[in-house]
């Protein structure tokens, strides 16, 4: 725990309060079905704050809260995949989460000396703060891709939440992808041409000019390959297995080839046929190094990355 953050179970202090924060509180009241008057709606778990913490600490007549919802170990599973990004795993308890779909406004007054019962995160202005706050905001504020896109594009987005969850290179190559970022010319036409790119820490993705025009495929140059074996014939579970082999490795060179042959592994794998609506899908890779702030601007995310925050591991993968 941070330093100047208050003990578990303290009344709350705002002057110390976090995004994220859970906090004691027994109810709240909504509008329930056609009733014109609210209820009050129980909060056994208590409700997540979910202001941000610049908010919190200043003297707001009002925060947003959500409350803590207990949900089966099915439901879970979905959260993990990226199915139900409006759930934000929060709490003590790891089937425990935030339903943003039940964000609301509530007097701050309601919550002084409230019980704190955990922290989302150890450090305010630290990088899993920053995780969170992100992960909040992608749950509201998710770019509207058209219908004939999404229905495209669900093929990617359950295999590749499949893939996430199992034990493998391949698993653990997706978990070093710091984001998708997808772009079209044009959204509102049929006939898109989509453009989709895998944005890789510059650690594990070395600029492309690591590998000169001299370079050749050889156990000499890709290291821990075997006698015999071909890109041409190479699963994308065996080239996922050199790729952490020659980052370790730091095999500048062949980190680049072997991520160029995984980037189309990948697309022949979870790429869809043509259709009137999308005409092309191309996929590629680029390190966060080179991915400049032009194509930024011009590209919105294809958000994976509640599977990193629901993980834990820093991880990326939803759509």
């Amino acid at each position: 725990m941070s330093p100047d953050r208050g003990g578990l179970g303290e009344p709350l202090n705002w002057s110390e309060a976090a995004q994220g924060d859970t906090v004691a509180l027994d109810h709240l009241s909504y509008w329930v079905g056609d009733d014109k008057d609210p209820e009050q709606v129980e909060t056994p778990n208590g409700v997540v704050l979910m202001s941000q913490t610049c908010d919190l600490v200043q003297d707001r007549d009002r925060v947003l809260v959500a409350p803590v919802s207990e949900v089966p170990a099915s439901v879970m599973s979905a959260v993990r995949k990226g199915a139900k990004p409006l759930l934000i795993p929060v709490g003590a308890e790891p089937n425990h989460v935030a339903d943003l779909e039940r964000i609301i406004s509530v007097p701050r007054a309601v919550l002084n000396g409230a019980a704190v019962l955990t922290h989302a995160v150890q450090e305010r202005s630290g990088e899993a703060a920053d995780r969170l706050s992100a992960r909040i905001g992608r749950g509201l504020h998710r770019f509207a891709f058209p219908d004939a896109v999404h229905d495209c594009l669900s093929k990617m987005k359950s295999k590749i939440a499949d893939w996430h969850e199992k034990n493998t290179s391949r698993a653990l190559v997706l978990r070093l992808i710091d984001e998708f970022r997808i772009s079209c010319l044009d959204w509102e036409s049929a006939g898109r041409d989509i453009s989709i790119t895998a944005v890789i820490p510059e650690e594990c993705l070395p600029p492309a000019d690591a590998r000169d025009s001299s370079w050749r495929w050889s156990v000499a140059t890709v290291t821990d390959l075997k006698s015999g074996e071909m890109p041409a014939t190479m699963t994308m579970e065996r080239v996922s297995q050199l790729i952490l082999k020659n980052i370790e490795a730091e095999n500048d060179a062949a980190v680049v080839v072997l991520w160029d042959l995984w980037i189309d592994a990948l697309a022949d794998a979870v790429l869809p046929d043509a259709t009137v609506e999308v005409a092309s899908i191309e996929l590629s890779v680029v390190s966060d190094a080179e991915y400049t702030y032009k194509l930024l601007k011009s590209s919105e995310t294809l958000d994976f990355s509640v599977l990193s925050d629901s993980s834990g591991d820093g991880a990326v993968v939803a759509v």
